[in-house]
């Protein structure tokens, strides 16, 4: 893709060019991937963008999009023109870019594919026939009937010539960046999205802990973890199914064994863990390797052991549950003077009769008694977990829990 450099600027070892590319250039290069950068959500639906048509047609601005240039490509310096190779990505504008494609499609059908000759009154055919005879090329292609219908109105209102060159003067802002690590990429989404609706705060966490995903899935199988872009984390604590995990809430769940306690992973907690980043090196947030796999492989047999009906299955889709559970490893390893990598393996032994003692179906009970409105359910949930699974690590001959008793309670040490 040929951009055209209008202006420069430093940013340490980075370098953002702001550029301006006609609109068909950049829609004729658009990797096909483009939707896929692990930064970006996933497209949303958005009715609003369907004006973007009304912006093409009048000529007007659409706003700048940001794109990262693919490590290959070097800096223009002085020139005046750069071309950026296949590799670049959208930082900012995606959903812009999905809207435009989709218009760009829709065009190219409608002068390709879509025969409108009048009939022998000198009538074209009513509008809801033509949607209703291409309906398999809108579901195909995810195209909604509305835009569908929009620029089919204004190809009516336009001679054929007017309506092919419909993108021609349509130009594009651009700011790309050169030289941004991964590190930086990541924070720079973050700023660019805090003054729109705010990015999911589990695909924050997603993001700040992306170095974890490799490792996971190298143990866990690239199928069994889900992410926040493709499945929410509410979405998949109810429909959870064998062998599934959700990332965000393995993060939670790494995490609370970290600290010894479980934790909640909200906005300050993405905004603590974000400024601990440095933002002038790529070294995000470290990981302890040896125990993240140990961790991936506790998880192997802590969902073999949990799959004999659907409430053991579900009980492992909630984030709650893993909070607890590995905050509570993480106080036991601590008060024992052991590694966490220790009790894991030693726990992961005693899985099978965890599963047992626990008493989902009494859990169940318990919780559901809860008054909702006085309570705040995630917090009972998480303690009275912790507590349960601390309580097994220190007696694994003990008795069943007491859950009513244990959501009564209010702090993890009140055992």
């Amino acid at each position: 893709m040929r951009v055209h450099v209008l202006d420069k600027f430093n940013e340490g070892d980075s370098e953002g060019v702001l550029c301006r590319v006609s609109f068909t250039e950049y829609l004729k290069y658009l990797p096909e991937d483009f939707r896929q950068y692990f930064v970006q959500r996933g497209i949303t639906s958005n009715r609003y963008l369907d004006n973007l048509w009304e912006t093409i047609v009048e000529k007007k601005h659409i706003p700048l999009i940001v794109l990262v240039a693919s490590p290959e490509n070097e800096s223009p310096g002085s020139s005046t023109a750069v071309q950026l190779g296949s590799g670049w990505k959208i930082l900012d504008g995606l959903q812009r870019t999905h809207r435009m494609k989709l218009i760009f499609d829709v065009v190219q059908y409608l002068i390709e594919s879509v025969d409108e000759e009048l009939d022998v009154s000198g009538v074209r055919p009513p509008i809801s026939k033509v949607v209703r005879e291409h309906k398999d090329w809108l579901l195909r292609n995810d195209c909604p009937s509305s835009l569908f219908v929009k620029v089919l109105r204004s190809k009516r209102s336009m001679s054929p010539e007017d309506f092919s060159r419909v993108f021609d003067d349509v130009n594009l802002w651009l700011e790309v960046w050169f030289g941004l690590s991964e590190n930086e990429q990541i924070q720079k989404m973050l700023i660019l999205n805090a003054g729109h609706k705010s990015v999911n705060i589990k695909h924050q966490i997603e993001l700040l802990f992306s170095d974890y995903l490799e490792v996971l899935k190298g143990r866990l199988g690239d199928g069994r973890i889900i992410r926040e872009r493709d499945k929410s984390s509410i979405s998949y604590s109810k429909s959870r199914e064998v062998g599934q995990f959700h990332f965000s809430h393995l993060v939670t769940a790494f995490q609370s064994l970290d600290a010894g306690k479980p934790i909640s992973t909200n906005s300050d907690f993405a905004a603590e863990k974000s400024l601990s980043m440095s933002s002038g090196e790529d070294n995000k947030l470290e990981i302890n390797v040896e125990l993240l796999e140990a961790f991936a492989e506790f998880l192997r047999e802590l969902d073999a052991q949990f799959r004999e009906d659907d409430l053991s299955v579900k009980w492992l889709g909630r984030e709650v549950v893993l909070a607890g559970v590995f905050g509570a490893i993480g106080r036991y390893s601590s008060d024992e003077k052991k590694t966490k990598i220790e009790v894991l393996g030693k726990f992961k032994d005693g899985l099978k009769e965890f599963s047992a003692w626990l008493d989902l179906e009494r859990f169940e009970a318990a919780r559901n008694a809860l008054n909702l409105a006085k309570v705040n359910i995630g917090n009972k949930n998480k303690l009275a977990v912790s507590k349960a699974t601390l309580s097994f690590l220190r007696c694994p001959s003990g008795p069943s829990p007491d859950w009513k008793m244990l959501f009564d309670g209010e702090r993890l040490n009140d055992i």
